[in-house]
């Protein structure tokens, strides 16, 4: 074989090598940011969820239980399907019970609409007067 054919094959396969390490280390950073950006995310969340305890104490609510369990059924061409769901709170006031929705960034606010859906979804949900929202605005009763 050519001197020339041996140098060309050399410097393709150094430069597959180089591609498959690039591609390699790309894999490896993407599932670190992701990681780490799951973790900032319940970080904000957990930091939410003391802050919202706080203010719900604060606005004289009682705390009944924390991520309490709940669903609902919806019927998908006449197919039942049951939909689970785990708010932040269930308290208490002046005899009134609420589910309470910590949130930050965002979502802290009624005009975001995976919040309006999410907090019809607990009214529609759970036996209760009424949905709260608590973010940095305070605790905020929302009416349905």
């Amino acid at each position: 074989m050519p001197r020339d054919t041996l140098v060309t094959t050399d410097w393709v396969v150094a430069g597959l090598c180089m591609l498959a390490l690039v591609q390699t280390l790309r894999l490896a950073w993407m599932r670190t940011r992701e990681a780490r950006r799951i973790r900032q995310h319940r970080t904000q969340g957990a930091r939410g969820e003391k802050e919202a305890r706080r203010a719900l104490r604060a606005a004289g609510y009682a705390i009944l239980a924390e991520h309490p369990r709940g669903s609902w059924v919806v019927r998908v061409d006449g197919t039942p399907i049951e939909i689970e769901l785990c708010p932040d709170f269930l308290v208490e006031r002046r005899g009134r019970r609420f589910i309470a929705d910590a949130k930050t960034g965002k979502s802290a606010t009624i005009e975001h609409a995976a919040t309006r859906r999410q907090l019809l979804e607990y009214h529609r949900a759970f036996d209760v007067d009424g949905v709260l929202l608590v973010g940095p605005a305070g605790v905020q009763r929302v009416e349905l």
